[in-house]
């Protein structure tokens, strides 16, 4: 997908639930109910449409109604950077008629595993990022001793299990036990975690320019100094409670620049040093 297709992606959830999503739908995320809303925004829509199925009968649905469709054109337009998340995998007979029918099928195996929902709508559907910097799922090959990864872009990438060795305390990685934390900053295989960041750093000659340049701006940063601190502390984002792991990666981010009160005091507690020595580190 191209910068610009993604710049101008809109998302359709496939799902009952509304009052889940509310807040996120307008004019670039559509929700559909029923097989006439698909079929509606199908036969409007020929670009840049990322389709979310949360529930494999969504998925027959969806396959349905484009396929019909498709089949009724006399003349058949061709649909542009089309792609369809199955966040449940879909049936394994249907597999062949949707990679036909779709550009780009990401989810397709009972083997992939993804972000929490509502961390997984967060980064696909929240404020506008570059969604490519996000991990928000991926499957493990035990066989090949292979991990692909999805991005939050839908591209896929594959990594060696070699590529993930043991940390210093000697934790070493688990790949039965693939899951995704952090809204998409976090690997982690059994009680051993890698950051988006190191693995696409590794990966990615493109990544590795826009964070060095990404951190030159920020090393100073208070969220720099967080988040050495709290990686050399060997926590989580999701260990500063009662702060939740969102603020404290906004903070890292340096999307809260300066927090404030209760809020600093609370991670300084956690780090066990006061909190005018945490811009130092």
């Amino acid at each position: 997908m191209t910068k610009t297709a993604d710049r101008e992606r809109r998302y359709v959830i496939l799902d009952r639930d509304r009052a889940k999503f509310a807040r996120y739908l307008g004019s670039k995320v559509h929700l559909c109910r029923t097989a006439t809303e698909i079929a509606t925004l199908y036969d409007r829509d020929l670009r840049a449409l990322t389709w979310i199925s949360c529930t494999r009968e969504f998925t027959d649905q969806l396959l349905k109604t484009a396929c019909r469709l498709r089949a009724k054109m006399t003349r058949r337009a061709a649909r542009q950077d089309e792609c369809v998340i199955t966040i449940a995998s879909p049936r394994a007979e249907s597999v062949p008629t949707l990679h036909a029918l779709f550009s780009c099928i990401v989810g397709d195996s009972p083997a992939y595993r993804w972000l929490p929902k509502d961390e997984l709508a967060e980064v696909l559907l929240g404020a506008s990022v570059d969604r490519s910097e996000f991990l928000i799922g991926g499957a493990a090959d035990l066989n090949t001793h292979t991990l692909c990864l999805v991005r939050g872009d839908c591209r896929q990438v594959a990594v060696p299990f070699s590529s993930f060795p043991a940390s210093g305390d000697g934790t070493a990685p688990d790949f039965s036990k693939l899951r995704f934390t952090d809204y998409g900053h976090t690997v982690a295989l059994g009680d051993y975690e890698a950051s988006a960041d190191a693995i696409l750093y590794e990966i990615d000659a493109d990544y590795r320019k826009k964070l060095n340049r990404t951190r030159k701006e920020r090393e100073r940063s208070f969220g720099a100094s967080l988040l050495r601190l709290r990686k050399q502390r060997q926590l989580g984002r999701g260990d500063f409670a009662p702060l939740s792991s969102k603020t404290i990666a906004r903070i890292e981010r340096n999307e809260i620049e300066k927090p404030h009160g209760k809020t600093l005091q609370a991670i300084a507690g956690k780090l066990g040093v006061a909190s005018e020595e945490i811009g130092t580190y």
